[in-house]
């Protein structure tokens, strides 16, 4: 039995998605594939267009065979944090023999996926020379995927810059660091999909922006794109968890740098729009700057909503490594076919196999998790006047 894992948002899922995950059995030939995906909170500091359960579902069509939910305190995280949480997630299920990631218009398939992993040893032992020349480039304003990728460049060769060209092949060096930090055997078996250029293909970006109008792009089994929710649905929540963080501490500044991605002087100038609106459509185009982008805002704005910490997601992190896994891994689908691979699951890891929201209830890392679902299906059915998803206890089973 040979199985391979993927990372995924699948925001919306569209037959880009359909196409990765057949490439992945087959460049992997494995068996079965494991999907860590995304909840109902993305990688961008905003929520899904569709919910977890409706992405999973779709997932386990295309050829899925089991889907586990990354924990909040990584989906919603900066790239490097995201990839150790997807790829970690994956490791904690005992029961993934090989990764397979895509890439955008960058050919990594063969030789090509080892200037990753040559990038990624690099950022595991970083040398002085590489650190000074990091240190001098974010001085100089550049961002911080943009500082690395000058400065594995410089250390490596203009070739290596490649390693961040792009969202996914940046994502994907992240995840052979991860990986190589894990001292996985997976290593060894990391494949690279290619992004299909043919005219039925849109990516999960362009669907969002124009969700209406975009049903070609995406299987039949995922078509339903209507009933979307956007950061303006939370604008009201964030802006009363401001206002209660103002009001209730002391130093309201100290109290926010407490939160994951809000930085000092980020949390000061949130402090100077105290009298106005605090809310996501106000803040995010008041707060974005050069150097500063609209994701890290808008992740640092939905960590405060989401209760998310620095320090939390710190000992999340080290817990796969004093455990050898998460505390705790939330199957959201699976096929009966997957049987086998549940089973191994069950037997071989060491996190606790949760189904529903009720299993969990003592672990603090999985209230952030509990607190962000009922968070989403509250809003959900407050706007389209729905039973909430939560109640539907229990993964997809196909």
């Amino acid at each position: 039995m040979k199985t391979v894992g993927v990372v995924a948002e699948f925001n919306p899922f569209h037959n880009g998605h359909e196409y990765f995950l057949r490439e992945a059995k087959r460049l992997a030939n494995a068996d079965y594939l494991i999907c860590a995906m995304s909840p109902d909170f993305v990688q961008r500091g905003e929520m899904a267009v569709i919910s977890e359960k409706r992405r999973a579902k779709a997932a386990l069509l295309a050829g899925a065979d089991v889907v586990v939910a990354m924990p909040l305190h990584f989906s919603t995280a900066a790239a490097e944090i995201f990839a150790e949480g997807g790829i970690n997630t994956l490791l904690s299920t005992r029961a993934v023999d090989s990764l397979c990631f895509g890439v955008e218009n960058v050919d990594y398939e063969g030789e090509g996926v080892m200037i990753l992993r040559r990038a990624a040893e690099l950022l595991c032992n970083e040398t002085d020379s590489f650190k000074e020349c990091l240190k001098e480039k974010l001085k100089d304003g550049a961002t911080y995927p943009a500082a690395v990728s000058m400065a594995v460049a410089k250390e490596l060769g203009e070739k290596y810059a490649d390693a961040f060209s792009t969202p996914n092949s940046a994502l994907g060096c992240f995840y052979f660091k991860a990986l190589i930090k894990a001292s996985s055997k997976v290593l060894n078996e990391v494949y690279a999909v290619k992004r299909s250029t043919e005219p039925q293909m849109k990516s999960a970006t362009q669907i969002r922006e124009d969700i209406g109008n975009s049903k070609e792009y995406v299987p039949e089994y995922a078509s339903d794109l209507s009933n979307a929710l956007t950061l303006k649905d939370f604008d009201e929540m964030l802006e009363a968890k401001l206002i209660e963080e103002f009001f209730s501490r002391e130093d309201f500044v100290k109290e926010l740098i407490k939160y994951q991605d809000m930085g000092e002087e980020l949390a000061r100038r949130i402090y100077r729009e105290k009298n106005g609106r605090m809310d996501f459509s106000t803040l995010l185009p008041i707060l974005k700057t050069r150097n500063v982008t609209y994701a890290h805002v808008s992740r640092a704005l939905l960590h405060v909503l989401l209760g998310i910490k620095e320090s939390e997601v710190e000992a999340f992190r080290r817990s796969f490594y004093e455990k050898g896994g998460y505390p705790y891994l939330r199957v959201l689908g699976f096929k009966k076919s997957a049987a086998s691979v549940m089973k191994k699951m069950n037997e071989e890891s060491r996190s606790e196999i949760i189904m529903n929201l009720s299993e969990c209830e003592n672990s603090s890392f999985f209230k952030t998790d509990m607190y962000g679902k009922l968070l989403y299906d509250r809003v959900y059915a407050r706007k389209y006047s729905e039973k909430p998803e939560y109640e539907f206890a229990g993964p997809v089973i196909l």
